[in-house]
């Protein structure tokens, strides 16, 4: 039972040595595989509501969606991530077509920043470099992303980052820039 309270105390340290840290933005190459095999099935095992795949489906898979583009430098289905000595700490991902059969748009998926690096605009900055990459892809104007409808904080930060919101399916907020 201690460990938890002892990693809560931990978190805003981490949080305010991330000033200090020098954080890496970049797109995952073939050798970030496996770290991005891992840190999405963090994701998933930590944050159910938040994603449509099951951690357990997940353990069953021989291979994720963004595996194979990241060992083949994928140019229009890619992941950028924020490294902090050499480890990922968060990831943001980019497809190049949307479920809503929009001209021009691509899809922001698989947001994620570890919770003891929040915070510290890390997502803010995945955002703009996947964003960036994503506009250099011929035909791509616009990008949308989904998010749980209640997932405020994830809201402020894409609201924050110039998203807005363009329609509600379900549970999911769409929005766009």
């Amino acid at each position: 039972a201690k460990p938890v309270g002892r990693a809560k105390s931990r978190a805003p340290l981490l949080r305010a040595l991330c000033f200090f840290m020098n954080i890496e933005i970049k797109r995952l190459q073939p050798e970030d595989a496996k770290s991005y095999r891992e840190i999405r099935l963090e994701i998933l095992k930590n944050h159910p509501e938040a994603f449509e795949t099951r951690y357990e489906d997940a353990l069953k898979q021989e291979s994720f969606f963004f595996e194979n583009p990241i060992k083949q430098k994928d140019q229009r289905k890619f992941v950028i991530g924020a490294f902090n000595n050499n480890a990922l700490i968060g990831i943001c991902a980019f497809v190049d077509d949307n479920r809503y059969e929009l001209d021009d748009t691509g899809s922001l998926v698989q947001m994620y920043v570890k919770q003891s690096y929040s915070g510290n605009k890390i997502g803010e900055k995945l955002l703009y470099q996947t964003e960036q990459d994503a506009l250099k892809i011929p035909n791509i104007t616009k990008v949308m992303l989904e998010v749980n409808k209640n997932n405020n904080k994830a809201i402020r930060v894409y609201q924050n980052c110039g998203y807005s919101e363009f329609k509600t399916n379900g549970h999911l907020l769409c929005m766009a820039k």
